[in-house]
């Protein structure tokens, strides 16, 4: 679940296409600020502009993670497609 509230401003560093073809997506790298993926883990959920991702690589000590992103979501997330700054909103914990 998320609040809405953008909990950390971060920069894509790096995009990597997935495939030949750009229906194949993208694998973006994510330059948090420190200590924000502190307590982050192998799939949990953290929102780009708004749009849910899925954590797939994370390094706390460098304060960085990667997320694979449809062609589809790339094509409805504004900021997503390009190198830049973008909110970071982190999944509300159930407990």
């Amino acid at each position: 679940m998320f609040t809405g509230i953008i909990t950390g401003v971060g920069q894509i560093i790096e995009s990597q296409a997935l495939g030949h073809e750009p229906s194949h997506g993208r694998r973006l790298t994510i330059q948090a600020p420190a200590g924000f993926v502190d307590d982050v883990g192998l799939g949990d959920s953290i929102a780009l502009n708004g749009a849910c991702m899925t954590v797939t690589t994370f390094d706390a000590a460098a304060a960085r993670f990667t997320i694979d992103v449809s062609a589809e979501s790339l094509a409805r997330t504004v900021g997503l497609a390009s190198l830049g700054k973008i909110n970071l909103e982190k999944a509300l914990r159930a407990h």
